[in-house]
């Protein structure tokens, strides 16, 4: 797909998901718990995606790697569900302080009801659709060289970058900062939510790549004349 098309893509990202928190009068909600659960759900999928290719890549290394790649593969796995997986569903708590799920439960110790998750996933999967295909390069983009021999696990393993799907989450704590600063500026939510989804799905990276040629072009061509 050539980056004209990406970003047409991606625009059209944007106005959907625009259009349809404007048309549901959304008041946060959606973009936030969205967000929430698209970073958990997409993010985890990033992970195992990842563990489950080093695996593959230590079978076809041979030489006794592929037992080696499995083991640190389940542990991997394992404790990246624990703490991926419990990180979203106790960071659910501190977002349901400001955006609260209408479901009439109790926490139950560090993390909601089930039901309110629930809730979260009936109510806002359209969002998850949205951005799955705006991170479409995340999943099936390039990622980090795989091992080819036994001497070069090691370093291709520290670059597998398990730790790429947490940036989400700081997003998600800035956006809550906005939504805040936005309501003591008395900003209405009708531009908070323009604001939030062009940054959150407007191709930044890719309208700068694709003016950077033009202005260097024109500054060379001012250059000779």
């Amino acid at each position: 797909m050539t980056e004209r098309r990406e970003i047409l893509l991606d625009l059209l990202l944007f106005v959907t998901a625009l259009s349809l928190a404007l048309w549901q009068r959304d008041d946060g909600h959606s973009i936030v718990w969205g967000m929430w659960l698209s970073s958990l759900l997409i993010g985890y999928t990033y992970i195992v995606s990842s563990i489950v290719r080093w695996v593959a890549a230590m079978y076809r290394v041979g030489g006794g790697m592929f037992l080696f790649g499995l083991v640190n593969g389940l542990f991997l796995l394992a404790f990246f569900t624990v703490h991926f997986g419990g990180f979203h569903l106790g960071h659910a708590i501190f977002l349901n302080d400001f955006f609260p799920i209408p479901v009439a439960a109790e926490r139950q110790g560090l993390f909601l009801d089930p039901q309110q998750y629930l809730w979260v996933v009936t109510e806002y999967w359209w969002f998850l659709l949205i951005v799955l295909v705006s991170d479409r390069h995340d999943l099936l983009g390039q990622r980090a060289p795989l091992p080819q021999e036994p001497q070069s696990t090691k370093k291709a393993m520290s670059k597998m970058n398990l730790m790429k799907p947490y940036a989400k989450v700081v997003r998600l704590h800035i956006l809550i900062f906005v939504f805040a600063g936005a309501q003591a500026l008395q900003w209405s939510e009708a531009l908070v939510l323009v604001i939030i989804h062009a940054a959150y799905f407007l191709p930044w990276r890719r309208f700068y790549r694709l003016v950077k040629p033009h202005k260097v072009t024109t500054d060379a061509t001012a250059q000779s004349e």
